[in-house]
């Protein structure tokens, strides 16, 4: 199937065929492990590196523009991205948004315009 690579190093989107197993995912957004990052409109969903925060060198961002596409995520999306659709039963399948307007609702994002909080998040337990 065919899926949209979204690389904010290159700052370009573009196509690639991938198949429906996690593990080929996670090797197209350079992950150990991936998470949604946002979902789109007609079940397309943006998967990401759930560890790209703590990695180490240079962070490359990219936004999407929630007014353009419905995204459900407005905040920027460290490392890679990987959109793909899904159907009635969850399987993945093409992306359902063209290429080009993906492409157009992509914001590149610098990394000194990124939230100090964004970059190192926290986390309290409270115990009930």
């Amino acid at each position: 199937m065919k899926g949209y690579l979204i690389d904010p190093k290159a700052r370009r989107v573009t196509e690639v065929e991938v198949s429906d197993k996690w593990q080929e995912i996670a090797e197209i957004i350079d992950a150990r492990v991936f998470c949604v990052g946002s979902y789109l409109p007609d079940e397309d969903t943006v998967f990401v590196d759930d560890e790209s925060l703590l990695t180490e060198g240079d962070k490359y961002w990219f936004q999407l523009k929630v007014e353009a596409i419905g995204a459900t995520n407005p905040s920027p999306l460290c490392g890679r991205g990987l959109v793909l659709g899904a159907d009635e039963e969850g399987n993945s399948v093409d992306p359902k948004i063209s290429l080009e307007d993906l492409a157009n609702s992509i914001r590149w994002v610098a990394d000194d315009e990124v939230s100090e909080q964004l970059k190192n998040p926290t986390f309290e337990f409270i115990a009930l």
